[in-house]
């Protein structure tokens, strides 16, 4: 393909990325509203749940960089149409597993796909566009990208509505033909003028570091903070990503250039992407438990109450760059932020009554900050690396979104389960060992629980454990709000006045 007709067919161009990039973001978030239908079908726990998210996101965040690195050098449409082709057979393999272990095994393949798609749509996307109309792509890119998370609870309540909780992995399926098909036909390839090396033990340190830490998050509330696994976990996860460090300082080509972090125009970016989603994805993971166990919705309904914030994120994405431009990224990003942790404080209105307005009005405003926050946060990450870079540049922007997702699904969810477990002591004391400890994990065993005593004993049990539920969804959300407060001072701090992000060259 010519330039000219790249040039002619670039928002075209940009329309197939974008399909593949809401296709992986779905998938973060859409098997949050079939937990219910995986803690019943197949026996899921609540460390079972997290995995289930979390493996996904481990393999995302652990081999991004890598797989930027790989497209750069070997073709960034050709190792994106490969990872297209696994994504779909995973996903199909996903949809039929018979046991938790079996479902995050294939979820962590998925995850591997993922991390080979995704460096594609954002490193072609920079080199198809001028630098003139750069930064409306990306804010066109970062809404989809808020999209694609967000979209996920509502295609996932659609599809439960009418099959069977494998239908939310298995419509990947047709959906990476039609894309596969549109990205042979008009997506130029691109490759970086030098090819890089692969860093394969800084992905490896990577992979183990993550996936230690968020094993002890997962793990902690269940067998303890003192127990001699977690703190070899976490003394695992220090090593290897002290390591990391060391090992990325000494390569020539590392996988990371952590020198980077250096400056305050790509460390307080990466900051806001990563806890902005640390924040995202641990709410995700709690609010269609909430809405579905609390508020007794069925999941197509879940998918309704969370559509609004999809449509907050997504439009204040596209005007971000517009209002970027006339008054700059600091005052964008710091107010960005206070937004997203106004629209968190909303949140602690909520209780076992009727609460829907509350959500449907706090995660709206959180949409909000998220597009204003994260799309100018994106493109100074992707400035502060050449255009030959451009793999490496949208990885790393990748990998902070995905281990900042990671992350805060497992420590938000180990925060509950801890609130939770403790708030609902006392209602379990006089039950059998082993009932007392499935009404413990998580509030839909409570329910399970609770329909088996029948009775007042039941509804007793059912109204304690909603009230647990409530009352550490609360306390996450009031902490949440005070990281993400922190975040706009230190951001006001620490960027510089006017417009920051310059073309990279």
């Amino acid at each position: 393909m010519t330039a000219e007709a790249t040039h002619r067919r670039r928002w075209a161009i940009l329309g197939v990325l974008c399909l593949s990039l809401a296709l992986t973001g779905i998938d973060v978030t859409i098997l949050t509203v079939a937990i219910p239908e995986l803690i019943s079908q197949l026996g899921a726990d609540a460390g079972d749940i997290q995995w289930t998210i979390d493996a996904y996101s481990i393999t995302f965040a652990g081999l991004v960089v890598a797989m930027g690195a790989i497209s750069d050098r070997y073709g960034r449409r050709r190792v994106l149409l490969i990872g297209l082709v696994v994504f779909g057979a995973t996903s199909g393999v996903a949809a039929f597993s018979h046991s938790p272990g079996q479902l995050i095994v294939a979820r962590g393949l998925m995850g591997l796909a993922a991390a080979m798609i995704l460096p594609g749509t954002l490193s072609i996307l920079t080199v198809v566009f001028e630098p003139d109309e750069r930064g409306r792509a990306i804010g066109i890119w970062a809404g989809v990208a808020g999209l694609g998370f967000i979209l996920g609870p509502p295609v996932g309540g659609l599809l439960l509505s009418y099959f069977w909780w494998g239908s939310v992995l298995l419509i990947n399926v047709p959906v990476v033909l039609v894309t596969l098909v549109a990205t042979r036909a008009i997506v130029p390839e691109s490759r970086a003028p030098i090819g890089h090396p692969i860093d394969v033990g800084g992905a490896l340190l990577s992979i183990i570091g993550l996936t230690a830490l968020v094993y002890g998050f997962i793990e902690a509330p269940e067998v303890g903070w003192t127990d001699i696994e977690v703190i070899l976990s976490f003394a695992l996860a220090a090593a290897t990503l002290t390591g990391f460090t060391f090992w990325e300082l000494r390569m020539a080509e590392p996988m990371l250039d952590v020198r980077l972090f250096r400056l305050a125009t790509f460390t307080v970016p990466a900051l806001v992407i990563s806890i902005s989603m640390f924040v995202l994805f641990g709410l995700e993971y709690l609010l269609p438990q909430y809405l579905q166990f609390v508020q007794d919705l069925q999941p197509a309904a879940v998918g309704l109450v969370l559509v609004p914030v999809s449509i907050t994120w997504s439009l204040a994405a596209l005007v971000a760059d517009g209002i970027v431009r006339k008054v700059g990224e600091r005052l964008v990003m710091s107010a960005a932020l206070v937004v997203l942790a106004g629209g968190l404080v909303t949140s602690l209105l909520i209780s076992t009554g009727p609460s829907i307005w509350i959500v449907v009005l706090g995660s709206s405003v959180a949409g909000v900050g998220m597009g204003l926050a994260t799309t100018p946060a994106t493109n100074l990450i992707v400035s502060s690396l050449p255009v030959s870079k451009a793999g490496v540049g949208s990885a790393i922007n990748d990998v902070t979104r995905e281990a900042g997702g990671a992350i805060g699904v497992a420590i938000i969810g180990s925060l509950l389960s801890m609130w939770y477990s403790a708030q609902l002591s006392s209602s379990v004391a006089d039950l059998p060992a082993g009932t007392a400890a499935e009404a413990s994990n998580n509030v839909g065993g409570a329910l399970s629980v609770a329909e088996e005593l029948g009775g007042p004993a039941g509804e007793q049990l059912a109204a304690a454990a909603q009230s647990a539920f409530v009352s550490g969804y609360r306390f996450t959300v009031l902490a949440s709000s005070v990281v993400v407060a922190a975040l706009a001072l230190v951001t006001w701090i620490r960027l510089g006045r006017g417009r920051l992000a310059q073309p990279a060259l």
